[in-house]
């Protein structure tokens, strides 16, 4: 199979993107921390730095799955259109996120702010406008997600 140039870029940008990753000994580190103010100073100077703030460990947590999040559709960007469902399968977790939350926020809870996913998205800008538990269970029906089962 010949390579195109499309994919041969994203390979490039993506090999760009995981210069800058973290890292696996250093990811074990900064979760043994003993406090979340020392795991965000070992943060500093890496990619997830300038979306951190000196909030708790949810903020810091939601800003490094914004900042993958963001790293995912840029490297989409790069890719052909038949890659991108490769790229749109390791965002769907912060698409169920998505879900999640607004099923949550109906259900009477908070609500939370959603993951900007962009063309990674699978079903949540037809899920997002749900105004009730039963109609996002319908549309999670007829949507890619599938059925939410028992108690959604």
């Amino acid at each position: 199979m010949a390579v195109n140039a499309d994919w041969v870029a994203a390979s490039v940008r993506a090999r760009a993107m995981a210069r800058r990753r973290v890292g696996a000994g250093a990811c074990r580190r900064i979760a043994g921390r003993s406090s979340i103010a020392e795991a965000l100073q070992d943060l500093k100077g890496t990619a997830y730095a300038e979306s951190l703030t000196d909030g708790g460990l949810e903020e810091a947590q939601r800003a490094t799955a914004d900042a993958v999040l963001w790293q995912l559709r840029v490297l989409a960007g790069w890719l052909p259109a038949r890659g991108t469902r490769l790229v749109r399968a390791a965002a769907a977790g912060l698409e169920r996120e998505n879900v999640l939350g607004l099923a949550r926020h109906l259900d009477g809870g908070p609500e939370r702010p959603e993951h900007a996913l962009g063309a990674l998205a699978t079903a949540w800008p037809r899920l997002r406008g749900s105004t009730s538990r039963e109609e996002l269970d319908t549309a999670l029906r007829r949507s890619p997600w599938g059925d939410p089962g028992e108690g959604g």
